[in-house]
């Protein structure tokens, strides 16, 4: 399914629409599950930051957008999410030589030394809060 979103220039005010444009793509957001033993959900948020992986899949894949959430019941639960503009941007991150590398080195830190592909999901209805 394809969304529309209307991207909005720092001009655009009131009436003047003409500063408005339409974008026609699909959409994927993507979940990885971790699983770490709690002490060392740090450790793990510190690999990420110090790699920048989530930057990098901006920087050499397209994402649009990447984030590193940790469970609230301190089970040591992690879900790294991402926005993708489709799904060619998505297969180019799981085919790149930099994520493969640095899945290597983070297997140390998770409970089963390995690190899965994720789920994807097509976006087909969003909304945003003002």
């Amino acid at each position: 399914m394809k969304l529309q979103i209307l991207n909005q220039t720092p001009h655009a005010t009131g009436d003047n629409l003409s500063s408005l444009r339409k974008v026609s793509h699909t959409m994927i957001r993507t979940i990885l599950t971790l699983q770490v033993a709690p002490e060392r959900v740090r450790a793990l948020l510190g690999f990420y930051e110090t790699e920048k992986i989530l930057q990098k899949s901006i920087d050499m894949s397209g994402a649009v957008a990447g984030e590193f959430a940790v469970s609230t019941d301190g089970s040591g639960t992690i879900l790294v999410t991402a926005l993708w503009p489709d799904r060619a941007a998505y297969d180019a991150w799981l085919a790149n030589e930099f994520r493969a590398e640095s899945n290597g080195r983070m297997a140390a830190l998770l409970e089963d030394d390995a690190v899965g592909v994720g789920q994807s999901f097509e976006i087909l209805h969003e909304v945003f809060g003002a």
